[in-house]
């Protein structure tokens, strides 16, 4: 399983709903987080685990449910007998 980050559209939709182009740094500091962190959460194709505070605070940013910030997709490079799922929230 991999967690897609999604926040390249959401800045997209608040830059279009705002009327402006909406910058990383901006972002990284109405949320406290690393601008490093947005540009990763920006331009990841996906991550194995995921920061809880990190999707909550960008979540927060955008309006939206943490849900909203990344989607969960199989990883098909993982046949099924080593496939491992977590059971914790993130």
């Amino acid at each position: 399983m991999k967690f897609k980050p999604n926040v390249r559209q959401l800045l997209l939709n608040k830059s279009a709903a705002e009327g402006r182009q909406i910058e990383q740094k901006e972002v990284a500091e109405a949320t406290g987080l690393p601008q490093m962190t947005i540009s990763r959460w920006m331009n990841s194709d996906g991550f194995l685990r995921i920061e809880a505070e990190t999707a909550s605070k960008l979540a927060e940013y955008f309006g939206v449910s943490w849900k909203d910030v990344v989607n969960i997709v199989e990883d098909d490079s993982a046949s099924p007998e080593t496939k491992t799922y977590s059971t914790s929230a993130a």
